[in-house]
């Protein structure tokens, strides 16, 4: 019976009836188990923030940026191969769970090893421990990294929601506890362990799959050519993306960094929850029109197009309250990083489309372009920050962050379309007509917090809440009409409405 059932993970490919409204169910299921991860996991930091300080945070901050980096060597992309591949077979699979597997315990045995020069590093004595219990929680992740990756192409979004929904409310229920009795960075450190077993232990109940072992069958270099390009590409973006906290947490302190980092977090957070579900979701589905060129142009637009609807209004609305919501809910002493926040909201809407650049290179199988592009890009991205760095502090770095974004978004976009029929002018007009009812309302509402004379921040932080959403869902109507985001709202619920043959 387990054998039989595993089976379906290797079985012939769906139809594409009624693809949309397949698509638009599955992207509701994986959405909405994100958006309960990320009220969970939002909740957890801020309760955590009253419970913890800043240096705290900054502490495990400065190892957790290594922990993304080896994360990114451990998974190798390949789990990215499984997804793409329109055929797949259980020896090719099963030789990837090893490779997965080996190098996640080669990485976290390296990790453990490395610890003492982290903390010498650093000047953090605390940190030896530190990387060495992560290091663990490493390890026990990779052993479901391929299981994890065939629910994702079987699009079982509805077990994988449940599967991170449970863990992440265990993690912060750990966190707290922790916190509660003392504990102090170790609350931070103790979350992630809980989240990756109890992960690990739902996904392989779920998936009741037992890898074979190596063998010499199926087409395995191929899922590596694929792979170790993705990974080169998300090699290359940890540095562009790491860097920063690794310069201030060197050069200014645990405490700045973690004023940084708290804002960078709660700002792309939301961006990453959203991102990373509906690249999921439409990886399989634009893998599975890749030979239709027309019918993924007008998918891309659409998808596109909600995706932008829902993001641009929220970084709009952080941007607009951010000094008011961490007085209110963190206190006087977050208020630094309030500012940091606005200084990042633009990187914030770039990186908000990065996800429409990853459908088109992973569905096309064009790994190989993206690393390509990461080549020229980080290296411009990385000089920036230095230069931030050096001339304005912490505010600099998080000023280059957004200005190095924002002037390669352009050619970023014309490089991923190049060999397809997707236009760059429709592209950016759906960002414009999106962005500008955006625009106007944070202007505005800059306005009005200028003038408000209210002393409770609570007051004020409905007031300017209030007055944001009037004025975009105004604008959003007058502008944009029958592309507002009411109307890409109704579009979408219309789409889980149909029956699905």
């Amino acid at each position: 019976m387990m054998l039989r059932y595993s089976d379906k993970y290797f079985t012939a490919d769906i139809d594409l009836k009624n693809l949309g409204s397949k698509t638009a169910r599955r992207g509701a299921v994986a959405i909405s188990g994100q958006a309960i991860v990320f009220a969970v996991q939002f909740s957890g930091i801020i309760i955590l923030a009253r419970m913890l300080s800043p240096s705290d945070f900054g502490l495990v901050g400065m190892v957790t940026v290594l922990m993304l980096l080896i994360r990114f060597f451990r998974e190798f992309g390949l789990t990215k191969a499984t997804m793409q591949r329109a055929v797949i077979s259980r020896p090719e699979i099963s030789n990837l769970f090893w490779i997965n597997a080996g190098i996640s315990l080669m990485l976290g045995v390296l990790l453990m090893a490395c610890a003492p020069l982290i903390a010498s590093f650093y000047g953090r004595e605390e940190l030896t421990q530190i990387a060495m219990v992560l290091a663990g929680g490493l390890i026990i992740e990779g052993l479901g990294l391929q299981h994890r990756a065939l629910m994702m192409r079987g699009m079982e979004f509805g077990k994988l929601a449940l599967c991170d929904v449970v863990a992440q409310c265990l993690s912060v229920l750990v966190g707290l506890i922790s916190a509660f009795y003392g504990l102090g960075y170790w609350a931070l450190v103790l979350m992630p362990i809980a989240l990756s077993v109890t992960r690990l232990s739902l996904i392989l109940w779920f998936t009741r799959w037992i890898p074979s072992m190596v063998s010499n069958h199926g087409d395995t270099r191929s899922y590596l050519s694929f792979g170790s390009n993705l990974f080169g590409y998300n090699l290359l973006n940890y540095f562009s993306r790491s860097t920063d906290s690794i310069l201030i947490g060197r050069f200014l302190g645990a405490e700045t960094v973690g004023l940084y980092s708290y804002a960078y977090r709660l700002l792309m957070f939301p961006m990453q929850q959203l991102n990373s579900p509906m690249l999921n979701v439409m990886l399989p589905t634009f893998s599975r029109l890749q030979d239709e060129p027309d019918r993924f142009a007008v998918t891309y637009y659409k998808t596109l197009s909600m995706m932008i609807a829902v993001t641009f209004p929220f970084i709009g609305l952080a941007y607009a309250i951010a000094p008011s919501v961490f007085t209110f809910v963190l206190g006087v002493e977050w208020i630094g990083s309030a500012y940091l926040f606005q200084i990042l909201a633009p990187a914030a809407f770039v990186t908000s489309l990065n996800v429409a650049t990853d459908w088109v290179y992973l569905a096309r199988g064009e790994t190989n372009r993206m690393f390509k592009w990461a080549l020229f890009r980080v290296p411009f991205t990385l000089i920036c920050m230095v230069i931030g760095l050096f001339y304005g502090g912490v505010g600099g770095v998080a000023f280059s962050v957004s200005f190095s974004m924002c002037v390669l978004l352009v050619p970023y976009i014309k490089s991923t379309f190049k060999n397809t029929n997707l236009s760059l002018n429709r592209v950016f007009s759906i960002i414009g007509r999106a962005f500008l009812p955006v625009f106007i309302s944070m202007l505005l509402t800059a306005q009005a917090n200028m003038i408000l004379v209210l002393d409770l921040f609570l007051f004020r932080l409905i007031a300017l809440s209030s007055v944001y959403s009037l004025c975009y869902i105004c604008f959003d109507s007058i502008f944009n009409r029958s592309n507002s985001s009411l109307h890409q709202a109704w579009f979408f619920v219309k789409k889980l409405k149909k029956p699905v043959l």
